[in-house]
């Protein structure tokens, strides 16, 4: 009688006597002679060995490292970046750059424009026990309440009906600013904000008498020393974050 048995190896084998046969490298079949009172005998076949355990499924975190903002009520027209300084803080850029030109057409070259041009700068502070260290608290940077400092400067022209002004400006204040996540997966952020402080500017009135026409001084000079509401924004924030394996140690 023939004995056939068919094993799982882990790893080839030779056997001297020459009834071994590999296939792949991974199954043997032995083949030996034996005497039975009932025809072949029946081999069970032995279970594979079980595939070793992978090392335990990574995780990450989420870590933001920036964020684009846009000021809806100045629609398209501005763009800013904020930078998280650890949990609690943040130092943020913005450019306003509302530019109408003059010449939408030859019927009203010279008779409404409205143009600005103007960079800020704010150093904001977060308030609340969830924006202390630690990167368990990574997920709330740039988010919720805070109050911050600002500054601006810039110039602009603005006329209607051929009389406009030119100045330049620059203001400074404190503002008060709440940031909520919003969307599905709560990754983005709206900013609502507003701010009081101090505004100087110097503005020179102009006349324009036709259209295409050259803008003629007034003679009219305003000095402008504004102490108030200087502040306010609807932004929307798109956070840029960096996946840090949650194995790693606190940086």
């Amino acid at each position: 009688m023939l004995l056939v048995s068919v094993d799982a190896l882990a790893a080839p084998e030779t056997n001297p006597a020459g009834d071994t046969i590999l296939i792949h490298n991974t199954v043997k079949i032995k083949v030996r002679s034996g005497a039975s009172g009932n025809g072949a005998a029946v081999v069970p076949v032995a279970a594979a060995p079980a595939a070793p355990a992978s090392d335990s499924v990574k995780e990450y975190d989420r870590k933001p490292i920036f964020a684009l903002r846009t000021n809806l009520l100045v629609p398209l027209l501005n763009v800013g970046l904020q930078v998280p300084i650890g949990n609690r803080f943040s130092i943020g850029v913005d450019w306003y750059y509302p530019f109408l030109y003059r010449n939408w057409s030859e019927q009203l070259a010279q008779t409404n424009c409205f143009q600005a041009l103007s960079p800020g700068i704010d150093f904001r502070v977060y308030l609340g026990k969830k924006h202390a260290k630690g990167r368990e608290n990574w997920q709330y940077r740039l988010s919720g309440h805070s109050i911050g400092i600002y500054a601006s400067c810039g110039r602009y022209d603005v006329e209607w009906q051929y009389k406009g002004e030119q100045a330049k400006f620059a203001n400074a204040g404190i503002d008060y600013m709440y940031s909520a996540r919003i969307g599905k997966r709560r990754r983005l952020r709206m900013d609502f904000s507003v701010g009081v402080g101090y505004c100087r500017s110097k503005s020179v009135e102009y006349q324009v008498f036709r259209p295409g026409g050259k803008a003629y001084k007034t003679g009219m000079i305003r000095d402008v020393n504004w102490i108030g509401p200087t502040k306010a924004t609807v932004s929307l924030v798109i956070p840029i974050n960096k996946k840090v394996e949650k194995e790693k140690k606190d940086e």
